[in-house]
């Protein structure tokens, strides 16, 4: 707070130093109109400059708060078998989970909006959650899970003898399933979508409804996170978007249940 203190000193020293200028300005011209009008433009100037400095000021402490929250469990998460862009229902666990998950946040934060993937299982998530905290809810196709090309609908036993399963699912790189997304492409969509959303409201505080893998893409390229971390169904992570600097930063990590540790 000091920085933006000294901000603060900074203008109202300048307004004090302006204002005090103006009642002492001698004009050569002996016409009172003269003078009316160097004040006048004198008191646009500042104004212009006063707007200039808030603008600048508000730019430099604005943030906006989220939640980062995976979808709750569906019936492909209980079947292991990976959904991608593909979907599945939620089940009586992922419902009750999608409740608790709002009903744990809105105990401790107030939750402005929610933006959800648009991918069915997700929508699900936020409309479940949107009835306990009563706010508006958006879709953005950037929050929709990697697409993992060939290997969609697949269980899970079945890729973890792939060779290029490890270099897929627990790390970042340029990687992909055959006809899919890569682990960097994913996590720079995410990150559009996010800074994106930011920017449409800032200063909010914003529950994102999406998915396992492009959670762990972007908060592992972005946020430093562990790759091989994967987000239980209806784990969260607590971050804040600095608008000044453009950069994400990682709080803590939140859960309302044990980890799961399915894929996607």
């Amino acid at each position: 707070m000091t920085g933006i203190n000294t901000l603060k000193c900074i203008y109202f020293s300048f307004i004090f130093r302006i204002n005090k200028k103006a009642p002492n300005f001698t004009s050569t011209n002996p016409e009172i109109n003269n003078i009316k009008r160097y004040n006048e433009r004198l008191q646009s100037r500042l104004k212009t400059s006063s707007t200039l400095f808030w603008s600048l000021f508000n730019i430099l402490i604005m943030k906006t708060s989220f939640f980062l929250a995976r979808h709750g469990e569906t019936e492909w998460n209980v079947q292991q078998k990976l959904q991608g862009q593909l979907d599945s229902s939620l089940t009586d666990k992922g419902i009750q989970q999608a409740t608790k998950l709002a009903r744990i946040l809105s105990r401790a934060h107030t939750i402005d909006l929610i933006v959800t993937s648009p991918l069915r299982r997700a929508v699900a998530t936020a409309n479940l959650c949107q009835q306990t905290l009563n706010i508006e809810l958006e879709t953005h196709p950037a929050l929709m899970e990697r697409h993992f090309g060939q290997w969609q609908e697949k269980p899970l036993t079945e890729l973890h003898t792939h060779p290029d399963y490890h270099s897929v699912f627990h790390q970042v790189n340029t990687q992909s399933a055959p006809l899919g997304e890569s682990g960097i492409a994913c996590a720079t969509r995410f990150e559009q979508g996010l800074t994106d959303i930011a920017n449409r409201h800032p200063n909010k505080t914003i529950l994102i409804i999406s998915h396992g893998d492009a959670i762990r893409c972007f908060s592992s390229l972005k946020l430093e996170v562990n790759a091989t971390t994967l987000l239980d169904n209806t784990g969260v992570y607590h971050l804040t978007f600095h608008h000044n600097q453009q950069t994400f930063q990682l709080h803590d990590r939140l859960y309302t249940q044990e980890d799961n540790k399915a894929d996607a």
